[in-house]
């Protein structure tokens, strides 16, 4: 859990990182910029911010299978459920109980 305002750089740094073209091909990101940048753009009231993770990797060492040249490789990314939609379930789960 966070201030909205506790990185001052953020908003520099996701501009540099967005000028650097490092956001590749999801220009979605180059778009929503300036809301992602300001927390308080999105929700004026914004007080606090709470920062979630999960780890979605496998079980195994995904890399294993790179020994085995007779066998192709699957992306992990793509191996699983889109993360998308499992961490808005999750999310989902969290803001029932929070309610």
């Amino acid at each position: 859990m966070t201030r909205p305002n506790a990185i001052p750089l953020a908003p520099a740094r996701l501009a540099e990182f967005v000028s650097d073209g490092f956001h590749g091909s999801m220009e979605w990101i180059a778009e929503t910029l300036q809301r992602r940048a300001e927390p308080s753009t999105l929700w004026p009231e914004v007080r606090s911010i709470v920062v979630l993770a999960m780890n979605y990797g496998p079980d195994h060492d995904p890399r294993d299978i790179l020994e085995k040249r007779n066998r192709g490789a699957i992306s992990v990314y793509a191996q699983n459920r889109d993360y998308h939609d499992v961490m808005k379930g999750r999310l989902k789960e969290i803001a029932g109980k929070l309610v």
